[in-house]
């Protein structure tokens, strides 16, 4: 007995009438009497009384229209959740997002799962461990401050986000517009170990040094808050975003490279061919981001 039996069976019990059950569902009524012949012989079981004037349900097909509505429903519901699957309304999908990613970027691409009855789980990681898991299937997707080399990986870069140097209020460079990187040469610097994030650390630093940049002696910190609280306590000075340091923070300023390019790219990456209709929906969006002026 198939679904499409089932159906023409509930109909036949709503009408009480082969004709017009056979006219709701579009088919002869000869081919609605074998419908329920067959289903009958399958059953072992006969659903329904009929004479030349009278159709009447028996025990059993009562019993049926009970256990077999609540399984037209659950079908349907079934059938209705997957074509919300196919268009990504319905999903779930694992986020890698590196430490000192905007969050106003990282809140417009979780507004598109907050749109539809979808998730998104974000996990803090670094962009070396965010690529890994892109590649081992255990992340859909990831949002780093680097672009992927890795085979089999594509990206989209969303926007570009100027690198400059937080520094104590006090310091001589910050009555300064803009520094050279020279000018900070040998200054003590908080920042990522490179163990930690060697693809940022080396695509943020390497410019830098080409340019002339001698970094001090190196304090590690494990998050941007923390490092800026350094700063601002005289103990060095940090490689910002400037997004990363706001009025908020009392005791530090930003102040932008004047001589090199040290912009740092926020890039959505997913593995080359995945079609899931989330992250269809995930690379759209940050399609649209990336447009904007």
């Amino acid at each position: 007995m198939d679904i499409r039996q089932l159906r023409s069976f509930l109909v036949l019990a709503e009408e009480l009438h082969f004709g017009r059950a056979a006219a709701r569902l579009h088919i002869a009524q000869p081919a609605l009497s074998q419908q329920l012949k067959s289903m009958e012989r399958e059953l072992g079981l006969r659903l329904v009384d009929r004479t030349n004037r009278h159709v009447a349900l028996t025990d059993a097909g009562e019993r049926l229209v009970l256990e077999g509505g609540a399984a037209v429903e659950r079908f349907d519901s079934a059938m209705a959740t997957m074509a919300r699957v196919r268009t990504g309304e319905v999903g779930r999908l694992a986020l890698g997002v590196s430490p000192g990613v905007d969050p106003v970027i990282l809140q417009q691409l979780l507004s598109v799962a907050a749109a539809v009855d979808s998730e998104v789980h974000p996990r803090s990681m670094s962009s070396t461990q965010a690529f890994t898991g892109l590649q081992r299937h255990e992340l859909d997707a990831a949002l780093v401050h680097a672009a992927p080399d890795q085979p089999g990986i594509s990206h989209i870069v969303l926007v570009r986000d100027e690198l400059g140097v937080a520094l104590p209020s006090s310091h001589l460079l910050a009555r300064k517009r803009s520094v050279r990187v020279t000018d900070v040469n040998g200054e003590p610097i908080i920042w990522l170990a490179r163990r930690n994030d060697p693809v940022v650390h080396d695509s943020v630093i390497d410019p830098l040094v080409v340019a002339g940049y001698r970094p001090g002696r190196v304090r590690e910190t494990p998050n941007v808050q923390t490092s800026l609280s350094m700063v601002a306590a005289g103990l060095g000075i940090s490689l910002k975003l400037r997004h990363e340091v706001t009025r908020g923070h009392i005791g530090v300023v930003w102040r932008p490279f004047k001589d090199v390019d040290s912009s740092v790219p926020t890039t959505l990456a997913w593995r080359r061919g995945d079609d899931a209709p989330l992250l269809r929906r995930l690379v759209r969006a940050a399609r649209e981001i990336a447009k904007r002026p």
